[in-house]
């Protein structure tokens, strides 16, 4: 009877253990994707100068804020006048170079991802990676932590500024495929946004209709699977 009953009722199969590879999530979009009808190119793209300008007026009008008082009402002690320029200096430059930096630093690196129609190959040139479109078996964004949404589904339709559900951590673009045992390798990492809406968009219309939005649920160590 025992046997019986464990042949109908069927255990759930476990969830598996999703983790984020390890590298830098920067919390801005570096890339840019093309497709003239025959190739889908993402790469490197171009100074983020309106989101530089921005953090500079931020951290700049909090610089002040925090130095003129003490250049004000403290007049005989200039030394702690100056200690305090150097950190924020650094603070301010660093708004400033870091997103230079990383920008050149993916630009040194060539292209993200390519795709070519004609032959059904997909290449990824940062891994040394080649892959028949019938080798991909899903792309999987994962989404480290995000916040509680009253829509059980992260539709397509759900892709634009206005509706997409903001991320609280790091987000990875994974692409999983058969070589001949089930392998994945990383895309794209971004943190604190929710950028994909693009690279989605544009592999959908390449034809890859399978996407996941794997997340981490909120104070516990359990993933939640939908399809984009």
């Amino acid at each position: 009877m025992t046997l019986w009953l464990s042949s109908i009722i069927k255990p759930k199969s476990p969830m598996p253990d999703y983790n984020l590879s390890a590298g830098n999530y920067p919390g801005m979009k570096y890339w840019t994707e093309a497709d003239d009808g025959k190739c889908l190119v993402i790469r490197p793209g171009r100074v983020p100068w309106g989101a530089i300008l921005f953090m500079e007026g931020f951290i700049g009008g909090l610089a002040f804020a925090i130095l003129w008082p003490v250049w004000h009402y403290a007049p005989l002690d200039r030394s702690l006048f100056t200690m305090m320029c150097f950190p924020v200096g650094i603070a301010v430059l660093g708004c400033f170079l870091g997103p230079l930096g990383q920008i050149r630093t993916e630009r040194a690196k060539g292209a993200i991802l390519t795709y070519d129609r004609e032959s059904e190959m997909i290449r990824l040139p940062r891994e040394c990676l080649s892959l028949r479109k019938a080798q991909i078996l899903e792309f999987r964004i994962l989404q480290e932590c995000s916040k509680p949404s009253t829509s059980e589904r992260w539709t397509h339709s759900l892709l634009s500024r206005s509706k997409a559900r903001l991320g609280d951590g790091a987000r990875e673009l994974q692409v999983v495929y058969r070589n001949p045992n089930v392998r994945s390798a990383t895309v794209l990492r971004v943190s604190w946004s929710s950028l994909f809406a693009d690279v989605v968009a544009a592999l959908k219309a390449a034809g890859f209709a399978k996407i996941k939005l794997v997340e981490q649920q909120p104070g516990r160590s359990e993933w939640k699977e939908s399809e984009i």
